[in-house]
């Protein structure tokens, strides 16, 4: 199998980790969120979870990868980032490390998007755009173009 099909776990991880980051200037109520984003890259489903505060900080808890080929694993957790009413989304501190053949590749760094802020639930988009190795042998590529994504928000800290 080519590192182009594998590394496609972590453009689906790294896109998908934005639509729990946020800290917006909106009127949450705070509490639990969760985001899913259906099929990404190589994986069925990325399925994120972590709560928002009523100011709007957001933590991302966890981050589960759904029949992905091979299967990411999400690094440095919590994740962090923002998300504006002007429609403006970044996910800071995204790390994801995927297997190869004698070791692993990882990436990460800052993802920007765009969301629709409201009504719930908030809906988190996001282009292609590359990011960087922060870890591995040599067979890994320095970067890795993410896959465009589309992220849905709820729960009851919306």
């Amino acid at each position: 199998m080519s590192r182009t099909p594998r590394l496609a776990a972590v453009a689906a991880a790294s896109a998908a980790a934005v639509a729990l980051t946020a800290s917006p200037a909106l009127a949450w109520t705070g509490g639990a969120v969760s985001a899913s984003t259906g099929p990404v890259g190589s994986c069925a489903n990325v399925v994120l979870n972590g709560s928002v505060t009523p100011a709007g900080a957001l933590t991302v808890a966890a981050v589960s990868f759904i029949s992905c080929t091979p299967q990411p694993v999400p690094q440095s957790l919590p994740w962090a980032g923002s998300i504006t009413d002007g429609g403006g989304a970044a996910a800071l501190g995204v790390r994801v490390s995927v297997p190869i053949p004698g070791g692993s590749c990882t990436y990460g760094g800052t993802l920007t998007g765009t969301n629709t802020a409201a009504p719930a639930p908030v809906t988190i988009s996001f282009p292609a755009q590359t990011i960087n190795k922060v870890a591995g042998s040599f067979l890994c590529p320095n970067t890795i173009q993410t896959s465009p994504a589309q992220l849905v928000l709820t729960g009851p800290g919306i």
